[in-house]
């Protein structure tokens, strides 16, 4: 097979809103679906060594009721109820140095059901209070059917898998030529808030200040049958922020400060597991702290003509000594909790946060110029991302220099130097009909950068993966509005 990808993705929505005197009622209905397979040719030669066939596919329906409305003059509301259901699989077929394929695939079911209500309350005309909660009930079940040679008879002897057969997960009922069953079911629940002030000081100055609570769900790693679920990533935060319109608002200026603690920070690591083989999977990497300014500036120096621009500044790290890991070192005599034989415990904690630009900025300018029945649109925009890394290792104290060598690699290979691009947009807009055809450039200079760079594997395979941003695109786009 040579190597391709498709994706296949499609969905639908309805929104019905009443009025009910005095409260509005609202019902949001969703469908998606989605479906992508393809192959990756890892070792990038003309040989067949490295190889994944992998896919995935699934249909989400959601529904959510609203109330919303007016207690008294200075007391407002929204309530509701969500729920949503995921039906799909997911497979992956590796094929290892031309010989053995190995078959990891499972059938997913996922539910979420979520409660809600926010309210709002002037205690003056200018100061107004906002709290709200949420509180999420997620159910995670998955069935695994995991083979160490694809094509292969599940019920055969195969060396080396933790049955002792084809069947490399453990099964909950026997398993049979035709059947290798792994159910992994999970529950997990936890609430959201929003608690916050915000002051209209003057028709010019808007001030606020606000602390939330929420979490990114928790779930099963499909691929590495056997690992325990994944708990959900927690987050909270602190921020305040200001906006200001000067001269006749045609200078507007917005800020804001924020500080974020997540626990249980999901990440996605890539390793060597027992009976499996090395594999990609998703654990629960200690406590973050991230902490960072944004700021947005808008201008309209003449008559339609707007420049905006917008930058941030964080910053991130561990919790100190909340993020280790064991890495087994022959002869080191190092133990540990788990008792693993020579295994080092490594604090990681020191490790720089993955895919945390620490600078971001954004130039945009457009000139609107009426021309007949219709407005001419001249836009030119600068986009910049600093250097992130999309990998961080660190190697035990007690391990050889080789293997700290090859480890500082894998961190220089890991990172993707900050790039940035101009984008450009000629646009002339109609009124009657409602009809804009446009021209567009992007990465105009035909930069080249890189958009993320996987070297996990570097110390296991020696194979890293560059992934390359889009060259100079030009296009033509046209747009009816009815």
């Amino acid at each position: 097979m040579q190597p391709f990808n498709t994706l296949e993705v499609y969905g639908f929505s309805g929104t019905l809103n009443v009025d009910l005197g005095g409260l509005n009622f609202k019902s949001i209905t969703g469908y998606r679906h989605s479906k992508n397979y393809g192959e990756s040719d890892t070792d990038g030669t003309a040989v067949p060594l490295l190889a994944t066939f992998a896919g995935s596919g699934s249909y989400y329906v959601s529904q959510e009721f609203q109330l919303s409305g007016n207690i008294t003059d200075s007391l407002s509301f929204i309530t509701g109820a969500y729920a949503g259901k995921e039906s799909g699989y997911e497979f992956s077929r590796s094929q290892i140095f031309g010989g053995l394929i190995r078959d990891s695939n499972a059938d997913v079911t996922n539910k979420t059901f979520g409660l809600f209500a926010q309210a709002y309350y002037e205690l003056t005309p200018t100061l107004r209070a906002v709290g709200g909660f949420r509180y999420t009930w997620d159910t995670r079940d998955s069935v695994l059917h995991n083979a160490q040679i694809y094509g292969r008879p599940y019920d055969v002897a195969v060396a080396g898998t933790p049955t002792g057969i084809n069947c490399t997960v453990t099964p909950t009922e026997p398993v049979t030529a035709t059947t290798c069953n792994q159910e992994q079911n999970a529950k997990f629940n936890y609430p959201a808030w929003n608690l916050g002030l915000d002051w209209q000081a003057s028709d010019n100055l808007f001030l606020y200040v606000a602390t939330r609570g929420a979490a990114k769900a928790g779930g099963w790693n499909l691929r590495a049958g056997g690992l325990p679920a994944f708990s959900p990533e927690k987050v909270k935060d602190v921020e305040a922020g200001l906006k200001v319109d000067l001269f006749d608002r045609r200078l507007r200026f917005n800020s804001a400060v924020f500080h974020t603690w997540k626990s249980d920070n999901q990440a996605i690591v890539n390793s060597f597991v027992p009976g499996i083989g090395v594999t990609q999977y998703i654990q629960n990497n200690g406590k973050v702290r991230i902490w960072g300014i944004e700021n947005e500036i808008t201008a309209v120096p003449w008559e339609g003509m707007t420049v905006s621009v917008n930058g941030s500044l964080q910053n991130g790290k561990y919790v100190k000594g909340s993020f280790s890991e064991i890495q087994v070192v022959a002869g080191s005599g190092c133990t540990n909790s788990a008792g693993v034989a020579n295994g080092c415990v490594v604090d990681l904690s020191g490790l720089p946060l993955l895919q945390l630009p620490k600078k971001q900025l954004n130039v945009s300018a457009t000139q609107k110029i009426p021309v007949g029945d219709g407005t001419l649109a001249v836009t030119g925009a600068y986009s910049y991302v600093g250097g992130q890394h999309f990998d961080a290792v660190r190697a035990a104290d007690q391990a050889s220099a080789a293997t700290k060598a090859a480890y500082e690699t894998e961190n220089r290979l890991g990172f993707v130097p900050g790039y940035g691009i101009f984008n450009g947009r000629i646009a002339f807009q109609l009124e009657n009909p409602n009809v804009e055809v446009a021209v567009y450039g992007r990465n105009i200079t035909n930069k080249k950068y890189l958009l993320r760079r996987f070297p996990d594997l570097y110390r296991t395979l020696g194979i890293v993966a560059a992934y390359v941003g889009q060259p100079a695109t030009y296009g033509v786009e046209t747009t009816f509005k009815f």
